[in-house]
């Protein structure tokens, strides 16, 4: 037994136009998924090509650059980085000499300074010096960039910043200051 289906000429047409439009359809889908690859293909080349461009800037650049570092070493170089000397004998008084001279400079007033002994070790000895001082907060924050740029290097340990209790009442005043650094001192 056998069923026969018969379709009207409508609904034929209809089923030979959709059969006509799978195809239609799936290749739709197949160039709209390639269009979207091309178009992805073309963003990452584009930005392969700026990722070139800036490598062969680097390149070009490459003889300056190399003329600032080599400079910069050859300051480097030149620049004290370690106290001279014994540590305890020369190089101590030193950095305590420095860090006075830098408080002093910068519009602090010394109340007084200490060295602390010298440890030695197998490298350079380090040494600590501290110092207690009256600044404004301009004056200490003048201070405290000195200290960052001093040579030989000096290393800011400790802070310790107070108001005076006697300015509870008053305006702006100086604050209480202690610094401890410390530095190194490297035997000729």
């Amino acid at each position: 037994m056998s069923i026969v289906l018969t379709l009207t000429p409508l609904h034929q047409r209809l089923v030979a136009l959709a059969l006509a439009l799978i195809p239609l359809v799936a290749a739709l889908f197949w160039v709209s998924s390639l269009v979207s690859d091309v178009t992805d293909h073309h963003e990452r080349l584009g930005l392969l090509k700026l990722e070139r461009a800036n490598y062969a800037a680097l390149i070009d650049n490459a003889p300056e650059w190399k003329r600032d570092i080599d400079a910069f070493r050859a300051a480097s170089a030149g620049a004290q980085l370690f106290y001279a000397g014994n540590a305890s004998a020369a190089a101590g008084p030193q950095a305590e000499t420095a860090l006075a001279n830098i408080v002093s400079s910068n519009g602090g007033t010394i109340l007084h300074t200490s060295l602390d002994a010298a440890r030695p070790g197998d490298g350079p000895s380090v040494l600590r010096a501290s110092v207690a001082f009256e600044a404004s907060i301009a004056d200490l924050t003048k201070i405290l960039h000195a200290v960052e740029a001093a040579r030989p290097l000096l290393f800011p340990q400790a802070l310790m910043v107070r108001r005076p209790e006697h300015a509870a009442r008053q305006g702006p005043t100086k604050l209480d200051v202690a610094l401890s650094v410390s530095g190194f001192a490297k035997s000729p």
